[in-house]
């Protein structure tokens, strides 16, 4: 009372009257003769102790969590890493993608399925291909040198040979979206160097031919390069009945049948 600046001081039967009012069961005053008066909050030393524990239960509910998430991440590590996949080849080239979803773990489906396909309505199979596209990156990022993605490897190869950049491959790439560009090459020689398609007998075939020539303004007429190329267009698509696999080339360098792609003999006409 004697810290209230001013003239006029309320009496200690006003302020009690206030307290009581405004805080009710909750606030205990103490009237001693010949001391001070003791004002106590009941429910404080509860409240103190209950805002603390809930406050570790929050703590530990937040590191339990951390350990659950930690335990589940550890699980579909190990079926990612117990899964043998195929590293010899390639998959057939008209049906590429024909394992893309069976070869998930099914603990890193259920993950994936249940992040995204959450409150999802409607038509849910371009959300299901975002998942096996985002299980697909996973796995190649645990297993990088014993794993290869038909569908990155399709993504990487499609890119190329729509744009013809290989700088947008490589930063895909960095980003495990896609392939590197030293498996899309592996995948083009490989598919070059398989053995050739079985077309049916009934179907249409036509053979398409053009030449180039470089360098043929010259006065001796020396160092010209003429080539020839050709096609083979097949009517309708399902006439080709092979679905074999492509074999893959693990090293383009030592490859004997790769060095006869890298260099040509020069006749001089």
């Amino acid at each position: 009372m004697e810290q209230i600046d001013g003239d006029y001081r309320p009496d200690i039967r006003t302020i009690k009257f206030h307290l009581t009012q405004k805080y009710g069961d909750n606030i205990l005053i103490t009237t001693t003769h010949r001391k001070e008066n003791v004002v106590c909050f009941k429910n404080s030393g509860h409240n103190i102790l209950s805002d603390n524990w809930y406050q570790q239960k929050r703590s530990s509910e937040q590191e339990e969590r951390i350990r659950i998430v930690k335990t589940a991440a550890s699980i579909i590590l190990e079926d990612i890493r117990s899964q043998v996949y195929e590293t010899q080849e390639y998959p057939p080239p008209n049906n590429f993608l024909q394992e893309s979803e069976s070869i998930i773990p099914e603990t890193l489906r259920v993950l994936t399925e249940t992040i995204i396909l959450n409150k999802k309505r409607g038509d849910l199979e371009k959300w299901r291909k975002r998942c096996t596209a985002i299980s697909h990156c996973i796995i190649s990022a645990a297993r990088s040198k014993s794993f290869i993605s038909g569908m990155q490897v399709g993504l990487a190869a499609f890119l190329y040979k729509k744009y013809g950049s290989r700088k947008l491959i490589d930063v895909l790439s960095s980003f495990g979206f896609c392939s590197s560009y030293t498996e899309v090459v592996r995948f083009e020689v490989s598919s070059i160097m398989s053995s050739p398609l079985e077309i049916s007998d009934k179907s249409f075939s036509q053979f398409v031919y053009d030449n180039a020539d470089f360098n043929t303004q010259t006065l001796d007429g020396y160092k010209t390069f003429h080539a020839m190329g050709g096609i083979h267009c097949v009517c309708p698509k399902t006439a080709i009945l092979s679905d074999q696999n492509v074999p893959r080339i693990a090293n383009l360098l030592s490859d004997p049948n790769c060095r006869k792609l890298r260099s040509c003999e020069h006749e001089t006409l």
